[in-house]
């Protein structure tokens, strides 16, 4: 014990009976060790020690820690939220511009199919469909009735159904029987008039009553399908079909049996027929413009009947055999080359323009046509 100024002063440890932790005076001195934010987190937590200390700091770090990937984890799923919304408004926005696509082709689709023998179904309350066809109402299946097919439509076939080859040939059956109707008006009116138009551009009568106009080309005729019956005149009655008598085929398209024997085109055997057979053939003229004057009588001039140059058929090495696949036969082949047409009489004076030819099936009869016009009567025209 040293003495001084007249105190006691103790050097060397004193064994108080308890520890200097738990002194509140030695607890105040690491607290001043501390920083300001470590002293404040100290005393509001409540520590005692730095190693109680510490650990708070770390549970405070790994709360923080936690707290930030949770940000993340948020602001990831908001990013997420907000691109799925994006993209639902363009699929809603694509779906809008779809539907109306779809109305305006199902528009399309009606209106074309109205014109073309469809007809609307209505509901008259009684839960069915009902369609008026002619005078006499039938039930309906579905939105539509086709006429002309016996097809029952909605929406969603009625685009196909029209674009179908079916209906298009049914369409254009139709359309033949109303120009030939067409035909027998102005045929009449003509007739009251003493006047009388050129076989060639009169739609002809075909089975039972009903009309066809022929086709341009001469090889071409609307000819009854096998399944038709024979009416009061001994012939095939019902629809007819386009037939190409050169290549005995049915037509199913416009460019396959097409063509002219100066310019031949279509398929490959329709272009080989159009290079070995024509006027002068004596297959040709017994097959085709036979057949032919049998479906459209008198539908032929002079010109589709007046044999070709020989010239023609030189480069063709021709044994004038009827085309491959045909049951037509023609005795004496080969034949020799067709002689050369008769010599035209001399025709009488016309006005400008018109021309005199021999009707065909009728033979001795003249008719005189302009073809810059296309008027054609059976008498002369005047100057």
């Amino acid at each position: 014990m040293v003495k001084k100024n007249g105190a006691k002063q103790y050097v060397g440890t004193v064994d108080n009976g308890y520890d200097h932790d738990d002194d509140p005076g030695s607890s105040s001195l690491w607290l001043e060790q501390l920083s300001v934010e470590d002293r404040r987190l100290a005393l509001a937590v409540g520590c005692v020690s730095m190693d109680e200390l510490e650990r708070e700091k770390a549970k405070i770090r790994g709360k923080g820690q936690l707290a930030q990937e949770h940000q993340r984890r948020q602001l990831w799923q908001n990013e997420q939220r907000r691109q799925w919304e994006v993209d639902d408004q363009k699929k809603v926005r694509e779906q809008g511009r779809e539907d109306r696509r779809w109305s305006d082709r199902v528009a399309e689709a009606k209106e074309v199919g109205l014109a073309e023998g469809v007809l609307l179904t209505e509901d008259f309350g009684d839960g069915k469909w009902w369609v008026k066809v002619g005078d006499a109402y039938i039930e309906g299946k579905d939105q539509y009735y086709c006429s002309l097919c016996n097809k029952h439509l909605n929406d969603v076939t009625l685009e196909h159904h029209i674009a179908s080859e079916n209906h298009k040939k049914k369409v254009s059956w139709n359309q033949c029987e109303a120009s030939g109707s067409a035909g027998s008006l102005s045929a009449a009116s003509t007739s009251a008039s003493s006047s009388r138009p050129s076989p060639a551009h009169t739609p002809v009568s075909g089975a039972c009553g009903k009309r066809y106009a022929p086709p341009n080309l001469a090889y071409l005729a609307y000819v009854p399908g096998t399944d038709g019956e024979e009416c009061s005149s001994g012939v095939r009655s019902g629809e007819r079909w386009l037939k190409c008598l050169l290549c005995q085929k049915w037509v199913g398209d416009e460019n396959s049996h097409s063509g002219t024997f100066d310019a031949p085109s279509g398929s490959k055997e329709h272009q080989k027929n159009l290079r070995n057979y024509g006027p002068g053939n004596p297959w040709y003229d017994e097959t085709v413009i036979g057949d032919r004057l049998k479906w459209h009588p008198g539908s032929l001039s002079r010109h589709d009947v007046e044999p070709l140059p020989s010239e023609a058929y030189a480069s063709a090495s021709l044994s004038w055999a009827a085309p491959a696949g045909q049951n037509h036969q023609v005795s004496g082949s080969p034949f020799p080359p067709p002689p050369p047409a008769p010599p035209v009489p001399q025709a009488p004076l016309l006005p400008p323009g018109w021309e005199m030819g021999e009707a065909a099936g009728y033979p001795g009869h003249n008719y005189y046509f302009n073809r810059s016009t296309g008027a054609s009567q059976w008498t002369m025209p005047d100057f």
